[in-house]
């Protein structure tokens, strides 16, 4: 075992031919938690190494790349990841390959507040002013207004 991620998400990857009819069920092959990976700040997570050991023995390397190798399989391993990052320069995020791979995906994306001028985002979706909270939800198939709930701490 590599790292702990690897620990938990290999076993879990089917082992030979799985059929469409196996898929279309959703019939899991593993048991256990469904894992939750939540990155706010990507674009300054990506480039730090320290945090790479939870996927890379050795503790080098982008800390999200052991990643990369889950995602196209992540419903059948059960992992769901969120990933936050800035828009500007929107470059950096596709050539940035956990951000690009969601993207090649077409992973459901909530574009917040950011300039227009940045162009299209995701799927010919803008950035656009918006107020703290709401933004647009992309999806290959919709692109809709999103509320995203915002706690605030007891007083």
């Amino acid at each position: 075992m590599t790292t702990y991620l690897d620990a938990l998400l290999a076993p879990r990857l089917p082992r030979g031919r799985v059929g469409q009819d196996e898929l279309a069920r959703s019939a899991r092959s593993w048991s256990g938690p469904e894992i939750f990976v939540l990155v706010d700040n990507e674009d300054l997570v990506a480039g730090w190494s320290s945090g790479a050991m939870m996927f890379r023995p050795d503790g080098k390397g982008p800390a999200l790349e052991g990643l990369l190798k889950y995602l196209d399989r992540a419903r059948e391993v059960g992992l769901h990841l969120v990933v936050g990052r800035r828009i500007s320069p929107w470059g950096q995020a596709v050539s940035a390959p956990l951000a690009g791979k969601l993207i090649q995906l077409t992973a459901p994306t909530v574009i917040m507040d950011g300039p227009r001028e940045e162009g299209a985002l995701i799927r010919g979706v803008r950035a656009s002013r918006q107020p703290v909270g709401r933004g647009m939800y992309v999806t290959d198939k919709l692109s809709a207004p999103a509320q995203i709930a915002q706690v605030l701490p007891l007083e």
